[in-house]
């Protein structure tokens, strides 16, 4: 007779093979179909419960392979190896990825100058002991690259080709959208979207998103995006399904306003350009908790861009005169206080603020005769209303991102004809060339890496 503890394992090793046996039927039928993003979810869980299975972990590897990861594929064949050496296919599969990772891998050697550092300073900054490691992403001729934060380690992620990058968002990772367009049926042109996954490490198919859907933005398990209408947009949002092809069932999210131009959504509280009727200035609203819309600045003959701070505690708004010049506006939703950045408007500027909201960064150019451009590179400082000089040059820069721990800016600067990613330390105003190539450095960020 079978014990009460006897019983209860037996049915413990039931229901355990039973689970084993469902994923692994479940990874085979979506590698079957193609769908290896899926087949690599149920092949990682296979292998939580079982890592001695080899033949799982080659196919994992495998899907990987096909998915263009081959860094990842070579865990798994090494998984594969560990518990049966004399594998032949993980042998086989190991070798091959190996040399598409030597491949892949390339280390740029910059020329030095003597006018500012290339590549990377043995006198850099140290950081903080607990300071994870951290990737820069970067878009080149519409390919993703990525790199350490220091320029070293420059390789292509993926021969994917991407017309564009979303900010990331926290516990997310972006949406990116494909650049090679395809046609609709009712006329112009599709765009794939994807997100990157940082469960898994890997892009995903999300959609197709219309020629005339734009803005998408993950937030609070909705993707929220804007669409046309003529010389109008509206904004929409629709619950985030990785099944469900294209937003057609999307719910329009506010009622009264002739056109939205901007949104950005932050703890709860929505904030938004828009106009109520055709004529009227664009105003920034912003909504709480879905509560009516309450109007925060008017007084702008186009729609401002604005840069919400970390904190929600700020606004900075990039006012456009008559001459097409632009300054910054700093904004406390608390208070009526407007606070000028800059003293003249000038023809180019681009900003961002600290983690903490305490300062924002700005780059302002005015075009110059002499020399081309006229730029200052410059540090804000909110509370005290005082500026501090960075860098001074004769070139344009875009594209501002601050690290986690605020110790360095990033930056493309045309400082060589092209754009090209440069970083200044805030403490000492050491500044450093990150990248050197042909090609325009269209767009930089920090890479949200993989949780495992």
């Amino acid at each position: 007779m079978l014990s009460r503890y006897g019983l209860c394992l037996i049915l413990i090793s039931c229901s355990y093979s039973r689970d084993l046996n469902a994923l692994f039927r479940e990874g085979v039928e979506h590698q079957n179909a193609n769908r290896l993003v899926h087949a690599v979810a149920a092949y990682r869980e296979y292998l939580k419960l079982r890592p001695q299975a080899s033949a799982v972990a080659n196919r994992a590897a495998y899907c990987f392979e096909e998915l263009g990861y081959p860094e990842i594929a070579s865990r798994y064949y090494s998984q594969a190896l560990e518990y049966d050496p004399s594998n032949q296919y993980a042998k086989d599969g190991l070798k091959r990825v190996l040399i598409k990772i030597k491949a892949q891998t390339q280390t740029e050697v910059l020329p030095d100058t003597p006018s500012i550092t290339i590549g990377i300073s043995t006198e850099a900054v140290k950081e903080p002991e607990d300071t994870v490691v951290r990737r820069l992403y970067l878009l080149r001729n519409n390919q993703v690259y990525t790199m350490l934060t220091d320029g070293r380690d420059l390789r292509q992620f993926s021969e994917v080709v991407f017309g564009a990058i979303t900010v990331p968002q926290k516990g997310f990772g972006f949406l990116s959208e494909l650049a090679k367009d395809r046609e609709h049926p009712d006329g112009g042109v599709d765009r794939d979207l994807f997100y990157y996954d940082q469960n898994s490490g890997l892009f995903q198919a999300l959609s197709r998103i219309r020629e005339d859907e734009y803005h998408p933005r993950y937030v609070n398990g909705k993707i929220w995006f804007l669409r046309r209408d003529g010389e109008n947009s509206q904004l929409f949002h629709i619950p985030f399904d990785l099944k469900k092809e294209g937003f057609e069932d999307a719910q329009k999210v506010l009622e009264g306003f002739d056109s939205v131009q901007r949104f950005e959504i932050d703890r709860g509280t929505l904030w938004f350009s828009a106009r109520k009727m055709r004529g009227e200035p664009f105003r920034i609203f912003r909504q709480s908790d879905g509560a009516e819309p309450v109007p925060f600045i008017q007084g702008f003959d186009s729609y401002p861009e604005f840069i919400l701070s970390p904190k929600g505690d700020f606004l900075a708004l990039q006012r456009v005169d008559s001459n097409i010049r632009s300054n910054f506006l700093l904004a406390d939703p608390t208070k009526q206080e407007r606070i000028p950045v800059l003293v003249e408007p000038v023809d180019e500027i681009f900003g961002v603020f600290s983690s903490d909201s305490e300062r924002f960064y700005y780059s302002a150019s005015r075009v110059s005769l002499k020399e081309g451009w006229d730029t200052v590179l410059c540090e804000f400082d909110i509370q005290n209303k005082h500026t501090r000089v960075l860098w001074k040059h004769n070139f344009l820069n875009r594209n501002l991102v601050l690290d986690p721990e605020n110790q360095w800016i990033y930056l493309t600067s045309n400082y060589d004809n092209n754009f090209e990613i440069y970083r200044v330390h805030l403490s000492s105003l050491k500044r450093e060339r990150l990248t050197i190539s042909d090609a325009d450095e269209t767009q930089i960020g920090f890479w949200p890496l993989p949780s495992w």
